[in-house]
């Protein structure tokens, strides 16, 4: 929805109600999707001997992922798809590192264990 709003946003012919409209329809869909994002569990560990791909997602409102979520599991076919939230600190790659149990970069060391 805010995908499609902030296009309102930007048009010259919008009246300035038509915007403080949306406006406020996009703090209201953005509310939204923090109390999803909130409602998620922490994310456990997960399990590599599988294989997963991992999809960590970041600096993006939840709204916008929650907007394309049936687009993203479509490609995804018969993969399962599972959606946590991550708490740790707010330094990425840190935060993915200590997540798995990682000493060093994760994306090197995930193509080390052949982890798209």
């Amino acid at each position: 929805m805010r995908i499609a709003l902030s296009k309102i946003l930007v048009d010259p012919w919008a009246s300035p109600q038509l915007r403080n409209l949306v406006h406020q329809k996009i703090q209201e869909t953005a509310r939204a999707g923090e109390q999803w994002l909130t409602a998620l569990s922490a994310v456990v560990p997960i399990n590599l001997a599988s294989n997963p791909m991992v999809d960590i997602i970041d600096g993006i409102s939840p709204d916008i992922w929650l907007e394309t979520l049936e687009e993203t599991i479509l490609k995804l076919s018969n993969m399962t798809v599972s959606w946590q939230r991550l708490v740790a600190m707010p330094v990425t790659a840190l935060a993915i590192s200590s997540l798995f149990g990682f000493a060093g970069d994760p994306l090197d060391e995930f193509h080390a264990r052949g982890i798209d």
